[in-house]
C-alpha cells in the first residue's frame, strides 16, 4: 500500500500542543477527512458515527478498525512528542532547521522557498516513520508569526490537505503564529457577528466590544470557564460553540469565532470577589504578562459584556486580527 501525506499551516495559539488540538478540532468541524467505518461493509463491521469532538475521536481510536484505514489526516495523531512513535508529531530540531533553512528561526519566506508538497524536497527527507508527522514554527524578526500566505485551519482547511492515498500515513504539520488583537464582543446572532468583518474598525464600530492584545480565546477562555464552572478545561474546549469559526477574511488574516453560552453565563454571574479570584488565576499564566491587579480590569470588561448580552439572549464572540 502507498502512503498518505498531509500538511497544514495554522496560527500558533500559545504552544505547539494547543495548536495541534486547535487544528484537529477545526478539521473535525469541516468533515474533510476519511472515516474508516464508511469504507466497511456494515453487515460485517458495526458502523461508528463520525466524531463530534476530540474525546469522541479518541474513543474511536481504541478500536482496531480505526487503524485499518485511519482518516488520512492530522486526526491520526494524538500528541506532540520527541519520541517519533506512532501517532505523534515531532518538532524539527534546531540542527534540522539550520540544515534546511540556514537558521533555527526560519521565516515564512524561508519556508516558501524550501517547501515542496508531496514526497520530495528537503523537508520530505526529514519525515519520520509511518503514522507520524513533523512540525515547525515560522518567525518574523525573531518573533513567532503567521505568514500572510498561511491559511487558517478552519472551514477552508481542505485546500491545505495533502494527497490522500492508502492508510500508511506520513505527513508534515506546520504551525505559524502572529501577534493578534483579540476583540471580544456581543451580538444577537451568528449572522450579525459575521458583519464585524465588513467594518474597517472591527466589531467596535457595530457592537459592545472589549479588545485585548494577549487574551487568546483558544487558551484563556476554556481555562476561565473551567475555573468558574468546575468542569475540566478539555471539556470546556470541546463544547460545540467553543471557538467555533464563523467566518474569515483572506486566508485567515481576520477571523470571528464563537464563545460558549456557558462561559457567558458563568462570567456574567460573578461578583467582585469572584472576578478578583479569576484575575488571580489568570495571572499565573505567563503568556498574559500581568499581575492580578493588571488583569482585573480585563475580567471586569468581559463580565460587563456578558451581563449586557445575557438578558436579551445575546452571545459572545471574538474577532481576531493581526
Amino acid at each position: 500500500m502507498g502512503a498518505s501525506g498531509w500538511h497544514y499551516r495554522a496560527p500558533f495559539v500559545g504552544s505547539v500542543k494547543a495548536t495541534h488540538r486547535f487544528v484537529q478540532a477545526q478539521l473535525l468541524s469541516t468533515g474533510d477527512y476519511l472515516w474508516p467505518w464508511e469504507t466497511f461493509d456494515p453487515e460485517y463491521v458495526a458502523p461508528v458515527p463520525r466524531p463530534r469532538s476530540l474525546p469522541d475521536l479518541e474513543a474511536a481510536k481504541d478500536s482496531e478498525n480505526f487503524w485499518d484505514a485511519g482518516t488520512h489526516s492530522i486526526l491520526d495523531t494524538h500528541e506532540i512528542s520527541e519520541a517519533g512513535s506512532v501517532g505523534t508529531i515531532r518538532p524539527l530540531s534546531a540542527t534540522e532547521l539550520t540544515e534546511v533553512f540556514g537558521t533555527h528561526q526560519p521565516s515564512a519566506a524561508d519556508f516558501d522557498r524550501v517547501f515542496q508538497p508531496g514526497p520530495s524536497g528537503p523537508l520530505a527527507d526529514l519525515m519520520g516513520e509511518r503514522w507520524t508527522g513533523r512540525s515547525l514554527v515560522l518567525y518574523h524578526n525573531g518573533t513567532p508569526r503567521r505568514s500572510s500566505s498561511g491559511a487558517s485551519p478552519a472551514t477552508d482547511v481542505r485546500p491545505l490537505l495533502g494527497p490522500r492515498g492508502a492508510p500508511l500515513l506520513r505527513g508534515v504539520a506546520l504551525w505559524l503564529s502572529h501577534t493578534m488583537l483579540y476583540s471580544y464582543f456581543t451580538a444577537n446572532s451568528d449572522e450579525a457577528a459575521v458583519t464585524s468583518l465588513e467594518a474597517p474598525e472591527g466589531p467596535a464600530a457595530l457592537f459592545p466590544t472589549a479588545s485585548f492584545k494577549h487574551l487568546d480565546p483558544y487558551l484563556q477562555v476554556p481555562r476561565a470557564e473551567a475555573f468558574l464552572t468546575g468542569i475540566g478545561e478539555e471539556a470546556a474546549a470541546d463544547r460545540p460553540r467553543a471557538m467555533k469559526l464563523l467566518a474569515e477574511v483572506g486566508e485567515g488574516d481576520i477571523v470571528v469565532v464563537t464563545l460558549t453560552d456557558e462561559f457567558r453565563d458563568a462570567i456574567a454571574a460573578t461578583d467582585e470577589a469572584r472576578r478578583r479570584e479569576l484575575a488571580g488565576f489568570w495571572s499565573s499564566d505567563e503568556k498574559l504578562e500581568g499581575s492580578a491587579a493588571d488583569l482585573l480590569p480585563v475580567v471586569d470588561e468581559l463580565a460587563a459584556l456578558a451581563k449586557q448580552a445575557k438578558p436579551s439572549g445575546g452571545r459572545l464572540y471574538c474577532h481576531i486580527a493581526g
